[in-house]
């Protein structure tokens, strides 16, 4: 089998930047799922010290933040101040309520990625539902 030299030195540079990023990552016992987990379902506590140890508590890394409207201040405190372990959030409010896309399209523009937990009795597939689905003019 023969190679070429810039094959060759290809080849261990890759291996050489390989062994330097493995080195500098974290322990891999570090991540008690094996891998790092973002909690993408996080109904915010009272407190900052709270929100913290229930992550610390549960083995993620972070929390993805879903919190009702008129938390969303406190929520966004959180993020300020421990933007590694809150990367963003999304809001949730009665949907069957009149002004229900109103406030949602207020509370996206205000800083929510999005909504979530649609657990009120509306079918997925209700006018009522198809209306958030709908794309909005900016």
């Amino acid at each position: 089998m023969s190679t070429s030299r810039r094959r060759f030195l290809a080849s261990m540079v890759s291996v050489a930047a390989a062994r330097v990023l493995w080195s500098e990552s974290p322990d891999q016992t570090a991540f008690p799922w094996g891998a790092p987990v973002i909690d993408c379902h996080f109904h915010p506590r009272p407190t900052l010290e709270a929100n913290l140890a229930h992550i610390d508590g549960s083995g993620c890394q972070a929390a993805y933040l879903l919190a009702r409207l008129g938390s969303a201040d406190d929520v966004k405190r959180f993020m300020q101040q421990e933007p590694s372990h809150f990367p963003g959030y999304s809001v949730s409010t009665n949907v069957t309520a009149a002004d229900a896309i109103a406030l949602l399209t207020a509370a996206v523009k205000a800083g929510a990625h999005g909504f979530g937990e649609v657990k009120y009795h509306v079918a997925c597939d209700s006018p009522r539902c198809a209306a958030f689905m709908r794309p909005r003019p900016s």
